[in-house]
């Protein structure tokens, strides 16, 4: 790579600064992965098996969607249990009335 007179010639400069840019080009590809979690190369990363990846997406989507529904249906629940509540708050009044009713079984009371 050197010359006889201890300086880089033109070649092993190039080579140099090619291998300088190959790893700053792999150094922002790792910095990239480890920031956001995604492989940079993702074809590479599941050994070109990109019906691995198509499973993981619908695996992803459906689960997103599964969350979904199941928060509509938590908040639907949670709207009936108040309504119910609600309901029993009401009846409870009704419930002491009528208990207050049967313990005097005079016609006046019975009215």
């Amino acid at each position: 790579m050197l010359n006889s007179t201890a300086t880089p010639s033109l070649r092993a400069h190039t080579m140099i600064q090619q291998n300088v840019a190959n790893i700053k080009t792999r150094l922002e590809a790792v910095r990239s992965e480890a920031v956001t979690g995604r492989a940079h190369d993702v074809a590479r990363a599941v050994d070109g098996d990109t019906g691995k990846v198509a499973r993981m997406i619908a695996a992803i989507e459906y689960s997103q969607d599964r969350s979904s529904v199941l928060r509509f249906e938590g908040n639907r629940m949670t709207s009936a249990q108040g309504s119910m509540q609600n309901i029993r708050d009401g009846l409870s009044g009704v419930v002491d009335g009528l208990q207050v009713g049967l313990s005097d079984l005079s016609s006046a009371s019975l009215d």
